[in-house]
C-alpha cells in the first residue's frame, strides 16, 4: 500500500495540463503556470510498492535535485522535482569521447560531496549513471525520484548500477562502500570513454567485475591510476571511502583543490551545456539492450539505398543506364509541352529557359553534338531541368540516372569541377555513390570530382522550429549531401570505399542526418564514418577507414544549424562501437 506524507503539497491544477515531454517512463516535464518553470514529474500508481520516506523534505544540497512539491489523488501520487536543463553527464561524454583530468576531477569531486551528504542522511547504493546530469551551468546534479523513497532494509527492490560491486553481485550486500565502487566506475568511463569491465555480453560484464583484472591505460596519470585502483578494490573494506569521504580529500588525485570552493559551487566548470530533455538508457549488468539498429549482415551486390535502385530509374522516353553494364535500354519520358523543337534552324536560342527545354529534348533524344552545342552558351550545371514532369532534377543527376556515360563525360568536359561546378559535381558523384554505379562514379573522380563537401555547402534548415533539422532551403533531398564515403559504407562496398579514399575522400568526415540504411535504422545517424562502419558490424570497411587514417578519438561532429539535434547513440550501441573500434586499432598496432 503506497504512504504519503502530506509534505510540499500542491495541487496538480497548478501545473499546464499534460507532460510537455517525455524523460522517460514514467517520468514527464511538466510547467508550473505562475512562474513558467519546468519540473520533472513522477506519477507513483497506487498499486505500486512506494512508500515516501519521511526524510525526503529534508535533501538539500548543492548538487541534489530536492523533492520540490507533492500531490496526491485516489489513484496516483505524483512528486515534483526542479528540471534540471543540461542533460545527463554520460551522454555528453559521448560527444567528447573522454573528459580530461582536470574535468574529470572537478566532476568527480562534486559527486562526492553529494554522496557524503547522502551517507549522513544513512543513502546509500542509490546512484546509477542516469542519476548524473548537469545543470544549466555545467555543474553535477544527482537526480532520481528514487532519492526519495523508503528503503525496506533490504534493498532488493532496487535496481542496481549498471557495473555494481562485487559484494552486491554476489550476496547484495548493500553498503555505502558500494558507493564508492560505482563512483569509481564512473571515474573510469570519464577518463578512458568506456566502463571497466565492459563486454557486449552482459554475463561476462558480471564475470569481469568479479574476477577480470583491472586494466589501465599506459597514459593514464599515475595519480588517476592509484585512485581508480583503490576505489575499484573487489574488497570493500579496503576500498578508499570506507572510512570517510575525507580519504578522498587527502588522496594526491585530488592535490590542490579547493573543497570548500567545489560545495560551494565557485570552480568553473569545463563547458555549459545547452539545453536538453530527454530519457538515459543504461547498459549494464540488469540493463540489456533491445537492438533496434543495425544488425550484422553480409554485404551485397544489389539492393537499394534509401530508396535507389542499383539501376537507374527510368521515365518514358529513355534509354535508361543499366549501372552494371553500361548498357541502355528505350523507354519513354513525359513531353514538356513548352519545349522547342531543335533543329539546325532554331538551334541559336536567346533565353535560359529556352535553353533549358532544348537541353531536355536532346537529353532525351542521347544527341550528344546537341548538347554539346547548348552547353557552349555556359548554362549552369546545376540548373533544374525536367520542371515540367513528375521528375525535377538536374542535368547531372538526370544522366546518371537515364542517359550514357559518353554524355556524362561530354558534360564534365564542360564543367569547372574545381570552381563553379565543384558543388554540382560532388552532387553528382554522391548519387552515383549511392546507386552503386560504379562507371559514373569512376569518369567523374577520373575528371577531379572532389569527394567531400565543404561546410559551407551544405544548406541550412529553411524551418528554425524543425526539431530535426532536415528542411532545406534547397530544393533538393538533403540527402543529396551525404557525403560519398558515408554512401559507399551504407552499400557495405569496400571496394567503393577504396576507390574513394584513393581519391581523396576525408576518412574522418562527420556526416549528419543518416537515418536508416539498407536494412533499417541508424543509431549514428549524426557521427564519424568509422562509427557507421563499426554500426553496421562490417569489420574489413572499418580497418580499410583506419588505414586510411580515421582517428577513432574525434569528438562527435557539430553542425551549428538552429533546430538540428545531433540527439545520443543508445549507450549499448555506443560502447560495442567504441569497444570494436579500440580493438581493431589495436590489434593493427601490435601487427
Amino acid at each position: 500500500m503506497m504512504q504519503t506524507q502530506r509534505v510540499h503539497e500542491l495541487d496538480h491544477a497548478k501545473f499546464e495540463g499534460d507532460p510537455i515531454q517525455s524523460l522517460g517512463k514514467p517520468i514527464g516535464l511538466i510547467k508550473k503556470k505562475d512562474n513558467k518553470q519546468l519540473y520533472a514529474m513522477r506519477r507513483v500508481k497506487r498499486t505500486e510498492p512506494f512508500v515516501l520516506s519521511p526524510a525526503a523534505k529534508d535533501i538539500h544540497h548543492p548538487f541534489i535535485a530536492h523533492l520540490a512539491f507533492t500531490n496526491e489523488n485516489s489513484n496516483n501520487l505524483y512528486l515534483y522535482s526542479p528540471f534540471i536543463s543540461g542533460g545527463h553527464l554520460f551522454n555528453h561524454l559521448q560527444k567528447v569521447r573522454q573528459f580530461d583530468v582536470e574535468t574529470s576531477r572537478i566532476y568527480a569531486a562534486e559527486i562526492i560531496c553529494a554522496l557524503e551528504y547522502l551517507h549522513t542522511l544513512d543513502v546509500c547504493c542509490w546512484l546509477k549513471a542516469e542519476n548524473i546530469m548537469l545543470d544549466s551551468l555545467g555543474h553535477i546534479t544527482l537526480c532520481g525520484f528514487g532519492l526519495f523513497r523508503r528503503r525496506d532494509g533490504t534493498h532488493r527492490d532496487w535496481k542496481r548500477p549498471e557495473y555494481p560491486a562485487p559484494e552486491v553481485l554476489m550476496n547484495d550486500k548493500y553498503n555505502k562502500a558500494a558507493d564508492w565502487w560505482t563512483l569509481g566506475v564512473f571515474l573510469y568511463e570519464m577518463l578512458t570513454g568506456l566502463p571497466p569491465f565492459y563486454s557486449d555480453v552482459l554475463e561476462d560484464i558480471r564475470n569481469n567485475i568479479i574476477s577480470k583484472p583491472l586494466h589501465l591505460p599506459e597514459s593514464m596519470h599515475a595519480n588517476a591510476k592509484d585512485i581508480l585502483v583503490r576505489l575499484l578494490h573487489r574488497d570493500p573494506e579496503q576500498r578508499l571511502g570506507v572510512n570517510g569521504a575525507s580519504e578522498f580529500k587527502q588522496h594526491a588525485f585530488f592535490q590542490d583543490l579547493d573543497w570548500q570552493q567545489i560545495i560551494e559551487r565557485r570552480t568553473e566548470p569545463s563547458f555549459q551545456p545547452g539545453y536538453r530533455a530527454g530519457s538515459f538508457e543504461p547498459y549494464g549488468v540488469d540493463y540489456p539492450h533491445i537492438p533496434e539498429f543495425g544488425q550484422p549482415e553480409e554485404p551485397t551486390t544489389a539492393g537499394t539505398f534509401l530508396g535507389f535502385d542499383t539501376h537507374s530509374l527510368s521515365e518514358p522516353g529513355n534509354k535508361a543506364l543499366n549501372t552494371g553494364t553500361g548498357t541502355r535500354a528505350a523507354v519513354s519520358v513525359e513531353e514538356n509541352p513548352n519545349a522547342p523543337a531543335v533543329t539546325d534552324e532554331n538551334i541559336e536560342l536567346d533565353t535560359t529557359e529556352q535553353i533549358r527545354a532544348a537541353l531536355e529534348v536532346a537529353l532525351k533524344s542521347d544527341r550528344e553534338d546537341t548538347v554539346a552545342h547548348l552547353l557552349e552558351s555556359k548554362i549552369d550545371l546545376s540548373t533544374p531541368i525536367f520542371e515540367h514532369t513528375s521528375e525535377r532534377t538536374t542535368m547531372f543527376a538526370w544522366v546518371i540516372r537515364h542517359g550514357s556515360l559518353n554524355m556524362l563525360t561530354l558534360i564534365l568536359s564542360k564543367a569547372d569541377v574545381k570552381s563553379r561546378d565543384r558543388v554540382s559535381v560532388t552532387l553528382a558523384l554522391g548519387l552515383a555513390t549511392r546507386m552503386r554505379n560504379i562507371p559514373a562514379a569512376n569518369i567523374l573522380l577520373s575528371h577531379g570530382t572532389r569527394c567531400d563537401f565543404e561546410d559551407a555547402d551544405i544548406p541550412v534548415p529553411a524551418n528554425l522550429d524543425d526539431p530535426d533539422g532536415d528542411t532545406f532551403r534547397d530544393p533538393s533531398d538533403p540527402r543529396e549531401f551525404t557525403p560519398a564515403l558515408v554512401s559507399a559504407v551504407l552499400n557495405r562496398d569496400v571496394d567503393l570505399a577504396r576507390m574513394l579514399l584513393a581519391h581523396g575522400a576525408n576518412p574522418n568526415l562527420g556526416y549528419h542526418g543518416v537515418r536508416s540504411g539498407m536494412r533499417g535504422l541508424i543509431a549514428f545517424s549524426c557521427g564519424r564514418i568509422v562509427q557507421l562502419a563499426m554500426e553496421l558490424r562490417l569489420f574489413g570497411m572499418a580497418q580499410l577507414l583506419l588505414e586510411y587514417g580515421a582517428d577513432i578519438g574525434l569528438a562527435a561532429p557539430v553542425w551549428e544549424a538552429r533546430g538540428h539535434d545531433c540527439g545520443v547513440v543508445p549507450r549499448a550501441v555506443y560502447q560495442r562501437v567504441t569497444a570494436a573500434l579500440r580493438k581493431i586499432r589495436s590489434e593493427s598496432l601490435e601487427e
